[in-house]
């Protein structure tokens, strides 16, 4: 059990690494009442709040040796900024592309190979990558789709989903959108990749 009591209400894990895990913890009313991304070592004793100053609400969703990937809502703007830590609170990168401002919010969904994937909102949402720093953002968005998503990432390659019509395919590309290959089989009514390793992906189809 790694809940972490205390002033936290609930808690919930969404990665781990083997060693390490991360998902995030609700404060009480008290502490706001809102999530804090979070980070254990096994257990609820070890357990590390890196909701970082400046920002109200968090949650981390992948790990990627000693980097934590998630996002924070930011105080100033009140949007969801993609966001990654180094273990502390106070060791944070905020990637959300503010050299870009057609795009509202950012989230990180996944790490790996010293890279994250997840999303951002513009006109629409677009899968999106990222190599460690806001300068380094990448929109994965395919031409003619609706929407798409990144649920995981290798470093070489990303994967997850785009909408074409109103049907979720399953998508992979290689840094670029140019890269994008559509990966939903024949006779399927939806697909979608959540994880990765190597050169093999899984996920789902229906």
């Amino acid at each position: 059990n790694l809940d972490p009591g205390g002033v936290y209400l609930e808690s919930r894990g969404l990665a781990t690494d083997g060693a390490h895990q991360v998902g995030w913890a609700r404060q009480g009313a008290g502490g706001g009442g809102n999530q804090h991304a979070a980070l254990w070592t096994g257990s609820a004793s070890t357990f590390v709040d890196l909701n970082p100053l400046g920002y109200y609400r968090s949650q981390a969703h992948g790990i990627d040796g000693d980097v934590q990937a998630g996002w924070a809502a930011n105080l100033v703007d009140s949007h969801d900024h993609a966001m990654i830590w180094r273990g502390g609170h106070d060791e944070f990168t905020d990637l959300h592309p503010i050299h870009l401002p057609s795009y509202v919010d950012s989230y990180c969904l996944a790490a790996g190979g010293g890279t994250q994937a997840g999303y951002a909102n513009a006109s629409a949402t677009h899968a999106a990558f990222w190599s460690g720093s806001s300068l380094t953002f990448l929109d994965l968005h395919p031409a003619d789709s609706a929407y798409s998503l990144a649920n995981a990432t290798t470093g070489a390659m990303q994967g997850g989903f785009a909408v074409f019509g109103t049907t979720l395919h399953a998508a992979l590309w290689s840094g670029t959108a140019a890269t994008f290959i559509d990966l939903h089989p024949t006779g399927s009514s939806s697909s979608s990749i959540h994880g990765m390793d190597g050169g093999i992906q899984v996920g789902d189809s229906a």
